[in-house]
């Protein structure tokens, strides 16, 4: 092994110790309550050291909801089945992502506090971050498909649909996750019930019917 690929693999052992370290805080105590002082002790480091890889705690947090968003990819690539049509793809997406919520809450809360923490209307990089997702290339390509295959109307623009239905797919679970009681008291329904009404009502529309 060269000295240029023996740093890339230290480098890649120490980010991987500081995310563990930072998920057992974060998952712990909370994002606002965490310091990035306790993510170094946890992971038995100088502080200094954790900004040699990362800018902040916001770019710790980053990489900890990438991480969630490859475990949710993962779930998707194993429930799609072979021969789904595009609309069944897009439908596994969502089916998957209530899987991630129910199987990862850590992860999935911390997508959640992420997506509502205010950080600046115009970040350069958000569309470049956002697109980095795997999940979105998929929902992208399966949309695609599906006016290609006619299991989605062909006059939906692909790029606009996936986010719409991503700030839908965030939004219903933002709202079962901060107002599940209210759901109870006015659909007379248990939050996975409502997440259920919800998909069908997303998914009917796009549909040649």
């Amino acid at each position: 092994m060269s000295v240029s690929e023996r740093r890339v693999r230290e480098k890649q052992h120490r980010i991987k110790d500081i995310l563990q370290a930072a998920e057992k805080v974060f998952f712990t105590k909370g994002y606002e309550s965490a310091t990035m002082n306790e993510i170094a002790h946890e992971a038995e480091l100088g502080k200094g050291t954790l900004y040699l890889y990362f800018k902040g705690k916001d770019d710790v947090h980053r990489a900890i909801v990438e991480k969630g968003m490859d475990i949710l990819f993962d779930l998707i690539k194993e429930s799609v089945k072979r021969d789904a049509d595009g609309m069944a793809k897009l439908k596994t997406v969502w089916d998957s992502f209530m899987r991630f919520r129910n199987e990862y809450p850590n992860y999935c809360n911390a997508f959640i506090h992420y997506e509502t923490k205010a950080r600046g209307e115009t970040e350069p990089d958000d569309l470049g971050r956002w697109m980095k997702y795997k999940v979105i290339n998929f929902m992208i390509a399966a949309i695609e498909e599906g006016r290609a295959d006619g299991s989605i109307r062909a006059e939906l623009d692909a790029a606009d649909l996936t986010l719409m239905i991503w700030a839908q797919m965030t939004g219903a679970i933002m709202l079962v996750r901060f107002k599940s009681a209210l759901i109870t008291n006015l659909s007379r329904v248990g939050p996975d019930d409502f997440l259920e009404r919800f998909k069908r009502l997303v998914y009917e529309n796009l549909e040649l019917g």
